[in-house]
């Protein structure tokens, strides 16, 4: 049995799709994906959790996206595939997950900033 911190570390990873005035569609899709909807700046979004994440990226996958979300929707799967296709023997690197994390969502910021 492993008593590392490393070992300790767990990761929530989801989905969180957002669009302005989108309640009523994002209560009946939701409801479809097995999500849940909140409301954050005016935005309408669902938030989906690891668990049910394979409905979306099928979806995604066959409806692509067309923005910056796109490039990081490819490294959120990449984890999202690290972590499904693993061997359930071999630990999962952490520190790497995350660093990778960290850098999708850096990515997002600088993108975001005015010029």
């Amino acid at each position: 049995m492993c008593e590392t911190k490393e070992c300790k570390t767990k990761i929530g990873q989801r989905i969180v799709i957002g669009q302005k005035n989108a309640e009523s569609e994002f209560d009946y899709l939701s409801k479809l994906i097995s999500g849940y909807t909140e409301k954050l700046k005016g935005h309408n979004r669902i938030v989906v959790n690891y668990l049910n994440l394979s409905c979306i990226i099928l979806y995604l996958d066959n409806h692509k996206l067309y923005s910056i979300k796109a490039k990081s929707y490819d490294k959120w799967k990449e984890i999202y595939i690290i972590r499904n296709n693993r061997d359930i023997n071999t630990p999962i690197n952490y520190k790497l997950l995350k660093q990778k994390a960290s850098l999708i969502n850096s990515l997002r910021r600088i993108l975001k900033e005015p010029y």
